[in-house]
């Protein structure tokens, strides 16, 4: 897969929301060129943001933003979160849903929530956040380990 890299580059914000998370990303050490807006995941998903490994050509990451989560709109947010986790694991990457911290500080002002194995929409500690290059180097792990198994199973085949 090639990126589009070059259209996705200069962000056009729909909030405040969106604006103060590309600049908190790129305050986490970020790269500028890596953080892309609104890109194609899957056929029909287009979070707020993805975060590529330029030097690989594959993105590493989505997030999409809401600036609320309430008792009415929390269902069809987690399902919305849900959707994009399952077209993300399909190019081996983790999806976040991001909204403003219930208990803001200026280190932190956003919470984190991601869909866990048994299919929950879970908050993700704030100390958890992945760095970039500890996202970068998880996207290489799982596309070795990936090969891998498939090369195994291309032993068992012809053997």
């Amino acid at each position: 897969m090639t990126l589009d890299v070059a259209k996705n580059m200069t962000p056009n914000f729909h909030s405040e929301l969106e604006e103060h998370f590309y600049a908190y990303l790129l305050n986490r050490g970020y790269p500028r060129d890596s953080i892309l807006f609104e890109v194609r995941l899957g056929d029909r998903h287009r979070p707020d943001f993805a975060v590529t490994d330029l030097s690989r050509d594959q993105h590493i990451a989505f997030f999409e933003m809401k600036a609320q989560i309430t008792p009415a709109t929390q269902s069809r947010i987690f399902e919305q979160i849900k959707a994009y986790s399952e077209a993300a694991k399909a190019v081996g990457a983790p999806c976040y849903l991001v909204t403003p911290a219930k208990s803001p500080t200026f280190e932190e002002p956003f919470d984190f929530y991601y869909v866990d194995k048994d299919n929950n929409v879970q908050q993700l500690a704030k100390e958890l956040f992945p760095s970039y290059p500890s996202l970068a180097s998880n996207s290489a792990a799982t596309k070795k380990s990936r090969s891998r198994r498939i090369l195994s199973r291309r032993r068992i085949i012809f053997s």
